[in-house]
């Protein structure tokens, strides 16, 4: 089950980052514990983004940093989209 649960959110996490990617936060929050659980996507990612994107204008460059090195954790097939 785990490994159906897994391509599957894999597979949509992939399609909404090619063709919606300013939702992809809110999904990998909602719907992604599994991959974060197989450690497919990084355990820091969802607080990165949410720093990130919340960050000030002289804050952007420091958060961006973080988001990125949350970012090269996932699996490398999740770092393109």
């Amino acid at each position: 089950m785990d490994a159906r649960d897994i391509v599957k959110k894999y597979g949509y996490l992939v399609k909404v980052a090619n063709t919606r990617p300013h939702i992809v936060l809110k999904y990998i929050m909602s719907k992604c514990k599994i991959l974060t659980e197989y450690e497919l996507i990084a355990a820091g990612l969802p607080d990165a983004a949410v720093v990130f994107s919340n960050a000030k204008e002289d804050e952007v460059e420091l958060t961006k940093v973080d988001l990125v090195l949350e970012i090269e954790d996932c699996h490398e097939t999740l770092q393109e989209p």
